[in-house]
């Protein structure tokens, strides 16, 4: 049906492109791999608290190549990281509800609870462990809860129940995790806290914010809400700025 030969007709060197050099070709993304091999050794040397710039220079030197003839460049390795991360970040919740789900199977007494949104992803969730619920029901009278901390990854505040006891020691009663600092979430942290412990507290402190004040009064109806004094003294400087 066809020839075996092939014939030019027509050529429009406009629609032509200068081709790579030898040494310009390895930049193209098709030839930019990071062999499994050098992919364990960057993630050890990452471990070691190396740049992307020193621990490529490092393996250069390892490999006895000149600075820039690795099979891949620091883009590359940012990438490498940024899907590792990413990968992680998708088991995340998976592995934290698959603790709690294992811990409970091996103590009937851990306890936790959580929440999900729209898209059925992680919102809140609050766990504890079997003797907090012991030593609250001895403990109660005065409990700290604070949210000063943040997990990095998700900007999510942690939350933490506690107390001092007769002994001067710090007792933790529980945990949370939530996805934001507005009522509704403190609202259901608050009763997922009390339908667990059974009680609510005599005092609870915390700091100043608004929104957590407007839940206890609405879910902790009985118990005096104080504010850290640490907290109001942090504060000062800010208050009095003006003036001082």
């Amino acid at each position: 049906m066809f020839s075996s030969e092939w014939r030019v007709t027509t050529f429009i060197v406009e629609h032509n492109h200068t081709l790579l050099t030898q040494s310009e070709v390895r930049f193209l993304p098709a030839n930019q791999i990071i062999s499994d091999d050098y992919s364990e050794r960057i993630f050890l040397l990452k471990e070691g608290g190396l740049s992307v710039r020193q621990l490529m220079r490092v393996i250069e030197l390892e490999k006895n190549v000149e600075h820039g003839y690795l099979p891949f460049i620091e883009k590359d390795v940012r990438n490498l990281f940024l899907k590792a991360k990413k990968k992680v970040e998708i088991t995340d919740v998976a592995d934290l509800l698959k603790y709690c789900e294992d811990t409970k199977k091996s103590c009937s007494k851990f306890y936790y609870a959580y929440t999900l949104d729209e898209e059925r992803r992680l919102e809140h969730i609050f766990w504890s462990h079997a003797y907090c619920f012991d030593w609250y029901q001895e403990y109660s009278d005065v409990v700290v809860f604070d949210t000063t901390y943040k997990v990095n990854s998700y900007e999510m505040p942690f939350g933490i129940f506690v107390c001092m006891n007769s002994h001067g020691n710090t007792i933790l009663f529980g945990c949370a995790l939530l996805r934001n600092e507005k009522t509704s979430a403190f609202r259901w942290l608050m009763k997922t806290f009390i339908s667990l412990m059974k009680k609510p507290p005599k005092t609870i402190l915390t700091d100043q914010d608004p929104w957590m004040k407007e839940a206890i009064s609405k879910e902790l109806s009985s118990t005096k809400h104080s504010f850290c004094i640490w907290h109001v003294t942090f504060k000062f400087s800010y208050w009095f700025n003006a003036i001082l």
